[in-house]
């Protein structure tokens, strides 16, 4: 669902007007979201195009603009504070500011200092841990001293590369003019500064002030020209022309090839994760089926040991219907809310064979239970310990409800028993939860990890005891589910 909100923008912004007009793409964006979306969807959107931002904010243009659009919205939330926070740091990369008096010590023991720096070009080849991305950055270092025909220093920042990448760097610098750092804690100062600068080449003036950031390498080379040294030639001549030409056609070649190798990788492993996760959620829901059928089997069991044999026959007719029920439902990953209802009823009127309680299924006039679908086997489990650990030994005065309601886009499913209640630390039995609790508690966690929703399960707190209530009033498991339509 999350990929289809930033491919439908995505797309939005390429087919109209204001999308292909618009000077800055993430203003589009911004533009577009803040008109179509809105609540969790325009909240989630807009924390994920602040946070594509914020990593590379000192390159883009107009970030003072962007940042305040974000700003304004949802004040007091986590995004706005983490948004203000990343803001103030990233404000130490902002072109113009100076490079503070930093040492740095290279992988030969070399050592320079911003002050030796001082009246030249010089850059700085900031890597992060992709390495066909780093090698490209390396690769484009080395294309910019060739065609300028300058000397530059780069200082190559690497802190998650292993030593054998750094020295196999080295090796192939062709220009003999990479200052590639050591990963030690000499360079612990230089690398807590590199870390909140985009990962890019970044270009130093002679007074050690960032001059230029230019994305997917310095494929821009007038910057270069632009940096206030007295040295510097100030036209190019044809060949360096023709070379610019050929290298931005090569550098728009690799970004597009580095770009789709990427996106597949992450696609496959998305895909990967996900079969995982289901897999997971198949383990629990497999754990789920014996522990019912043990519990119904011991009900049959009990009957028969109480000489009550015609309720048994009754018992046991039912029981095959719901366990047909049940084992044609755990085969899929939905069944619809009509399905999982009926399935609870059915349970809860073979259960008034061996305990006379009573029970209620509530549903709100404005849910369509034939539009909706639910996992199986997650409500079903807490219905059986209302039933065995709550109104079991209640008789007649036992009283289970089940509600179904809606709440801010989501199914809420609230389980009621008038039982002696959930007192945490006691084992299973009456005042427990039971197995099916843990195995419910395993599956939230597996299916937040599959579907990144908003999913949740908790027990409601209980009121305290005091001298006019001895006991407590009961146990209320509430569910919170998204809301799924059937495909």
């Amino acid at each position: 669902y999350k990929e289809f909100l930033c491919d439908f923008i995505e797309t939005y912004c390429d087919i109209t007007p204001a999308g292909r007009t618009q000077i800055n793409p993430r203003v589009a964006l911004f533009e577009t979201a803040t008109t179509v979306f809105h609540g969790w969807d325009l909240y989630w959107y807009l924390a994920v195009l602040a946070e594509s931002y914020l990593e590379y904010y000192p390159a883009e243009s107009n970030t003072d603009e962007i940042y305040k659009k974000y700003s304004t919205l949802f004040p007091g939330t986590v995004f706005q504070r983490q948004l203000f926070q990343e803001y103030q740091i990233k404000q130490t990369g902002k072109i113009g500011n100076k490079i503070p008096d930093l040492k740095f010590t290279d992988i030969f023991g070399k050592t320079k200092k911003t002050s030796d720096l001082q009246g030249q070009y010089w850059g700085i080849v900031n890597l992060d841990k992709s390495l066909g991305m780093n090698e490209f950055l390396l690769r484009m270092a080395d294309t910019l001293n060739f065609i300028s025909g300058q000397k530059i220093t780069f200082i190559v920042s690497s802190p998650a590369s292993t030593d054998a990448e750094l020295h196999d760097w080295a090796a192939k610098d062709k220009s003999k003019k990479l200052f590639i750092l050591a990963n030690s804690e000499k360079n612990k100062p230089a690398f807590d500064y590199l870390k909140v600068l985009p990962k890019f080449l970044i270009g130093l003036d002679g007074n050690n002030c960032i001059a230029s950031y230019d994305q997917y390498g310095m494929y821009q080379f007038e910057n270069l020209y632009s940096w206030p040294i007295e040295s510097q030639p100030k036209t190019i001549n044809l060949t360096t022309f023709w070379y610019s030409l050929g290298g931005a056609f090569f550098l728009a070649f690799v970004i597009v090839l580095t770009i789709r190798i990427r996106s597949k990788r992450k696609e496959k492993r998305l895909t990967l994760k996900r079969k995982m996760a289901q897999l997971e959620v198949d383990a629990v829901r497999s754990r789920m089926n014996p522990h019912f059928l043990f519990n119904a089997l011991s009900s049959i069991q009990n009957l028969i040991n109480k000489k009550q044999i015609e309720e048994a026959n009754l018992f046991l007719a039912r029981f095959g219907d719901l366990v047909r029920t049940i084992l044609t439902q755990s085969s899929k990953p939905a069944i619809g809310l009509n399905e999982e209802i009926d399935m609870i009823r059915n349970y809860l009127q073979l259960e008034q064979l061996r305990f006379p309680f009573q029970f209620e299924i509530s549903i709100d006039p404005a849910i369509d239970t034939f539009g909706i679908e639910v996992p199986p086997l997650l409500i079903q489990p807490h219905v059986e310990n209302a039933v065995m650990h709550g109104i079991s030994s209640l008789g007649a005065s036992g009283k289970i409800q089940v509600g179904f309601t809606i709440d801010n886009n989501h199914l809420i499913c609230k389980v009621t028993d008038n039982g002696p209640g959930y007192h945490p630390g006691t084992k299973t039995g009456n005042g427990g939860l039971g197995q099916g609790w843990k195995l419910t508690r395993q599956r939230i966690q597996l299916m937040k990890e599959q579907y990144g929703d908003d999913v949740s399960v908790e027990v409601q707190p209980l009121p305290d005891e005091t001298e006019d209530n001895k006991e407590s009033s009961g146990t209320t498991v509430i569910f919170r589910l998204p809301m799924q339509k059937p495909d």
